[in-house]
Parts: structure tokens; C-alpha cells; sequence
């Protein structure tokens, strides 16, 4: 999400099973020595935040492909003149079908409103029936009219914070705009526009968890769901059968052998082979385009694994700069007077100091976190690919 702006911790409950990372909080101290220890601790922890939303997002994305290739229904954001609205559609089945909306959702006009349902709109009522019926019941019911109330609030605070810009990606509302600005009044509204941004994804997340839940018996279980749509692809492929590579043993190191290959001499690419053959649906070569392809979630794991031997000794330079910066009060005190700040800001920067101290100290927390995910999302997608593969191998040590 990557941005320069303060940004407190969203205020709703996340669901279980949303695994996405919140940007840590910052303030600038405006005494140099400070901001650029600061700052250096802050770009490795911000990496990691990143690297975990974009491995999060390819499970996300791969977990809406394979509920629409089994014929459930979707929930999809978009952002029209920096508005966000989003929508629930039962995806086409095949090449020239058009997608079926159910629901819209835009949020109430007024984001005191008390109506959850002002701004739901029932566009196809039989399949919405259908989608609330006994396999989600009130769940998806609640989830609409909380993420409704969430979003009239994203996007009155959106239109509030005018150097605010957003976009969708990996079907989350991210902020694309760098740093907060300096005006005071500006970065209060910027503030509050990146909180309404994660209290929404966490509402909405509730959503699509709950349209997913209702596709699948095993509910969110990757290795069955990636399992499902490798099953349906060697179904679609006849005798060419693809093989998978997996080694796990050097994940510690950053190094991670992770490929699917065809059978040949010599073997044709397997995306290119995917693409061209007729006989797979387009529901399920976008689903393994989300496995395999650009971007896709095994390309992701082996750059993050990578990045994270390549952040370690950041982290560890960056934990020397904060051990380096004065810690006596007086001291302190003396560099922001020094900096030319105002008596009340001087009153200040102790506190701030403090705040950020403590953020940075959560980075070994999230390290661990994130090489969790990255592990347990290695071995959910090995097992889930080579549990009936013709032929694979894979790496006797998974352990990181």
C-alpha cells in the first residue's frame, strides 16, 4: 500500500481468516537525526507489509476465480471519479456469456445514515435469494449491510481528503498517493481517508469470505481449492499432463524451486500451451493465470521468499540506527530546539519518539507473521497441486 502519510490501525474487527497487514503508524519528528533512523526502520517493515498484501491478494484473487469457476457468485470493487462502489454478479460460464448482477452496493449518501440497507440495491432477486440461502444464511446479509455502512464512510472521507487517490487492486481499495501532505487541516482529512480505506477492506473482505465459504464444503481451505481447479485443468488437457517441481529446502535462504512444466523435447511452455488450447474454459485459465501466470501467486512466492533474506540485514542496520539515537530527555529536548521547532512541538517530539519506537518494535512480530504465511501458503499450494499429479517431486525439508 505504500504510503508516506500517519495512518492509525482500522477500527473494525477483521474477519479470521483475513490475513492482510495494516501499514504501521509513523509520525515525522522534524528533528533529522530521528526521522532518518526512523524512516530506515520504516521502509524494511513497510516492505514486508507489502510483500504480505501481495501474497495475500493472490490467494485472494485465486479463491474468487475458483468460486466463480464452480458457478458461485463474486463480489467485485470498482472506482468510478474517485468513488467506490462494489458489486455481487454470478461470473460467465463460458467465451460470449455476460456476467448476471445480483446486488450493488454504493453506500449511504449519508455516512451518519442509521438504514444498513440505504444504498444495497437487489438487482436480481431469485439469484440473491439464492446467494443468502442456507449455506450463508445472515452472514452474507451482515457482511453486505456493514461493508455498506463502511463504504458511504470511505467515500465521504475520500471526497473530504482531496490529495487522496485510490485504486483497486487485488480487489481491495488501496491508496496510491505517496506521502501525506504537510497542511495540517489536509493531513487530518488524508488520515482519516487511509483509516475509512482499511476499516472498509476489513468489511469487505467479510463479503467475498463469505460468498467463498458458501462455493466450497472445505470452506477456505487453499490446498482443496487449488487442488479443484488443477484437477479441472488435467481434466480439460487429456493426455498432456502437466508436471510439478517443488523444493522447499532452501526457503530459509530466500530460495525457492517452485515450477510446472510439461512433458516434451523440447517441453512447451505451459502457460502458452494453457492459452492456446480451446478446450479450457476461460474461468479456468484465469483461475491458473492466478496460480502460474504474470503476477500470479507462485511467481509472488518466489520474489517474496527472496525479499526476505534481502530485508533481514535492513532490519538489523535499521535496529542499530534507533540503538545509536540519544535517549536522555534533556538531549532530546535540545535536538528539537535545535531543529528550530515551536515550544509546543518541542513538548511533543518525546511522545512521538516513544509511538514510533514502539511501532518499529512490532517489526520482528511481523517478520515472523509473514514468513508464517509464506510458509503454510507453500506447502498448501504443493500439496494442493501434487496430491494426484501423474508425476512430481517434491522437497523432503519444508522447514523455515
Amino acid at each position: 500500500m505504500g504510503c508516506g502519510g500517519s495512518k492509525a490501525a482500522p477500527k473494525v474487527e477483521k474477519d479470521p481468516d483475513d490475513k492482510f497487514m495494516d501499514e504501521v503508524e509513523m509520525d515525522e519528528i522534524k528533528v533529522t537525526d530521528f526521522d532518518e533512523a526512523f524512516a530506515k526502520g520504516k521502509a524494511p517493515l513497510s516492505s514486508v507489509v507489502d510483500l504480505n498484501n501481495a501474497l495475500m491478494g493472490c490467494i485472494d484473487q485465486i479463491v474468487s476465480a475458483a468460486a466463480a469457476l464452480f458457478g458461485a457468485f463474486v463480489a467485485e470493487a470498482v472506482v468510478t471519479n474517485g468513488e467506490v462502489t462494489f458489486e455481487v454478479n454470478k461470473p460467465p460460464e463460458k467465451e460470449g456469456d455476460k456476467k448476471v448482477v445480483i446486488v450493488t452496493v454504493q453506500g449511504p449518501k449519508d455516512a451518519k445514515s442509521k438504514d444498513p440497507k440505504e444504498g444495497i440495491k437487489i438487482v436480481d432477486k431469485p439469484l440473491y435469494d439464492g446467494a443468502v440461502g442456507k449455506k450463508t444464511g445472515p452472514r452474507l446479509v451482515e457482511a453486505l449491510e456493514k461493508a455498506n455502512g463502511l463504504l458511504g464512510k470511505l467515500n465521504t472521507a475520500l471526497a473530504a481528503s482531496k490529495e487522496m487517490a485510490i485504486e483497486i487492486k487485488a480487489n481491495r481499495v488501496v491508496a496510491t498517493t505517496k506521502e501525506a501532505p504537510t497542511e495540517k487541516a489536509a493531513a487530518a482529512k488524508f488520515s482519516s481517508a487511509m483509516v475509512a480505506i482499511g476499516d472498509f477492506n476489513a468489511g469487505y473482505f467479510s463479503v467475498k469470505s463469505s460468498l467463498a465459504k458458501a462455493a466450497f464444503e472445505d470452506g477456505l481451505n487453499m490446498q482443496k481449492i487449488i487442488q479443484d481447479i488443477f484437477d479441472k485443468l488435467k481434466a480439460a488437457m487429456g493426455e498432456t499432463l502437466p508436471i510439478v517441481n517443488v523444493d522447499m529446502a532452501g526457503l530459509a535462504e530466500g530460495k525457492l524451486n517452485f515450477d510446472i512444466v510439461l512433458p516434451g523435447d523440447p517441453p512447451p511452455k505451459i502457460n502458452e500451451f494453457i492459452d492456446a488450447n480451446a478446450l479450457i474454459p476461460p474461468m479456468l485459465k484465469k483461475a491458473w493465470g492466478h496460480i502460474n501466470g504474470e503476477g500470479g501467486l507462485i511467481e509472488t512466492l518466489k520474489a517474496a521468499a527472496a525479499m526476505v533474506m534481502e530485508l533481514k540485514p535492513q532490519i538489523e542496520d535499521a535496529a542499530k540506527a534507533l540503538q545509536d539515537l540519544p535517549t536522555d530527555p534533556q538531549e532530546i529536548m535540545g535536538k528539537a530546539k535545535e531543529a528550530g521547532l515551536k515550544p509546543m512541538e518541542v513538548m511533543g517530539v518525546p511522545k512521538k519518539i516513544v509511538k514510533n519506537t514502539q511501532a518499529l518494535a512490532s517489526t520482528p512480530v511481523i517478520l515472523k507473521a509473514f514468513v508464517n504465511n509464506l510458509k503454510s501458503t507453500c506447502e498448501d499450494l504443493a500439496a494442493g497441486l501434487t496430491s494426484t499429479a501423474t508425476d512430481s517431486k517434491v522437497g523432503k525439508e519444508t522447514q523455515v
